[in-house]
């Protein structure tokens, strides 16, 4: 039987991600980036769930920084710079992501808790 996780200060600091999200933002995967990407919208809620994996089953490892309401998210191929709003109810976020040798534009988001 696996042990429940023990919650630390680190996982209550991700709780700024849980609750209903409305997101709008550009996708420049298979765009040229110059012409400005494809755009698209979504609702989502997030939750805990454990397993180190993520919604589409992937299994990710980021180095996390934080600088007050900037949090900064780096991978070997994906990385992100997050900006959250004041009162913790917007995010701000820049994906890149490195499909060669050069970091290229992933997607930006725009997302407002709504609960």
């Amino acid at each position: 039987m696996t042990e429940r996780p023990i919650r630390t200060d680190a996982h209550r600091r991700l709780e700024v991600f849980l609750g209903d999200w409305r997101a709008t933002g550009v996708s420049h995967i298979g765009s040229d980036t110059g012409q400005g990407g494809s755009p698209w919208s979504s609702k989502h809620t997030g939750r805990w769930h454990t397993g180190e994996f993520d919604n589409g089953g992937f299994h990710r490892q980021y180095e996390l920084t934080t600088d007050g309401n900037r949090w900064t998210i780096s991978g070997a191929t994906e990385r992100a710079e997050i900006t959250f709003s004041e009162d913790n109810r917007g995010q701000t976020i820049r994906w890149e992501w490195k499909p060669a040798r050069t970091w290229e534009p992933l997607c930006d988001r725009v997302a407002e808790r709504r609960d």
